[in-house]
């Protein structure tokens, strides 16, 4: 592939860093910027209802030695609505995350004056310049 010289329109290969004609450096090539998504669950509230229902779980085996199976129906219950709001929060924390990704797609840096442009946007918004 090669590209064009910005001084003197000589065309060049795009790995070189002057131009072979006038010796003016090339400026880099444009580069695709990928803005990174955000952690699914930032606070960790999901994670502490799934280890509050772990315990529940856990804790319902000495009722159940015990013969008080009321107790483990409690407790099973209550790890169940844990386990529940753990995972409300886990979907509604994912849809926040599509939505932002949405919003931030990738963009084009202009080789020239740095400008961040749409993807599909074949001039710079700034200066003109082709992408």
């Amino acid at each position: 592939m090669t590209i064009r010289c910005p001084g003197c329109n000589a065309e060049i290969p795009d790995v070189s860093k002057f131009c072979l004609r006038c010796g003016k450096e090339i400026p880099a090539p444009m580069q695709v910027i990928v803005q990174q998504s955000p952690d699914p669950d930032p606070n960790g509230y999901a994670m502490l209802f799934f280890g509050l229902a772990f315990m529940m779980f856990f804790f319902s085996l000495a009722p159940m030695f015990l013969g008080l199976w009321m107790g483990v129906g409690m407790m099973a219950a209550i790890g169940l609505v844990l386990v529940a709001i753990g995972y409300s929060i886990l979907k509604s924390n994912k849809k926040e995350i599509e939505e932002q990704q949405e919003k931030m797609a990738a963009k084009i840096k202009c080789r020239y004056c740095g400008s961040l442009n749409e993807q599909i946007a074949k001039k710079c918004d700034a200066c003109g310049a082709s992408l």
